[in-house]
């Protein structure tokens, strides 16, 4: 081959290859705008579940002292505020105690709108149990 069929054949060939390049641009851009929704999604995620973990461990410490048996404790913590078990005068007496008279209805408030809140997260995202489905 001569200098001027080799020129010939790279210059013919760079179009093509300007052309697979910008279709590679756009590919990796829709790969890195996946990537980027991927690790936020997840972080998103992770950060739902470590919320969800927290509620339960503050609901556990609430509860501890007040000496409850295993199966009302399972559940207040499993039905959240709509156990019946948060009717109960003697829990309520208790937590009261606990928590300060004035302060029993925020608590029992934010139990309610935590609840809502936890109950609506998990049936529009992919979390179960504070696990992802």
């Amino acid at each position: 081959m001569s200098g001027f069929e080799i020129a010939g054949v790279v210059l013919g060939a760079l179009p093509l290859l300007l052309e697979g390049a910008k279709f590679s641009k756009s590919y990796f851009e829709r790969c890195r705008g996946w990537w980027y929704f991927r690790n936020t999604f997840e972080q998103m995620i992770s950060s739902i579940e470590d919320g969800m973990i927290a509620h339960r461990q503050n609901m556990e410490l609430l509860l501890q002292p007040l000496d409850l048996d295993a199966v009302t404790e399972s559940g207040l913590l499993s039905d959240g505020p709509l156990s019946p078990g948060w009717h109960d005068p003697h829990i309520q007496a208790s937590l009261r105690m606990r928590v300060g008279h004035e302060h029993f209805p925020w608590l029992i408030g934010k139990f309610r709108r935590l609840d809502e809140i936890i109950r609506m997260v998990s049936s529009v995202l992919p979390i179960r149990n504070a696990k992802v489905r």
